[in-house]
């Protein structure tokens, strides 16, 4: 699944387990909490690049801004 967005705020929270990212939380009035992105899925690219090299996903477990992201 793929969705892109416009928006500022998706609001997904991840975990590093088994060499995959997976989401473990979806917060309200985040554009993700409006797609079919479900908790388990598992990250794969974030704006086209592997999800590894996302900084805030590595630092802080977040992904907060994006324009693309890859299940």
């Amino acid at each position: 699944m793929l969705f892109t967005s416009h928006h500022h705020y998706l609001g997904v929270e991840a975990d590093f387990k088994n060499g995959n990212w997976r989401v473990t939380d979806i917060h309200n009035g985040g554009l993700a909490k409006e797609t079919e992105l479900s908790e388990g899925d598992i990250l794969l690219k974030i704006d086209q690049q592997e999800s590894s090299k996302n900084v805030l996903l590595n630092k802080w477990l977040i992904v907060e801004q994006a324009k693309s992201v890859l299940v």
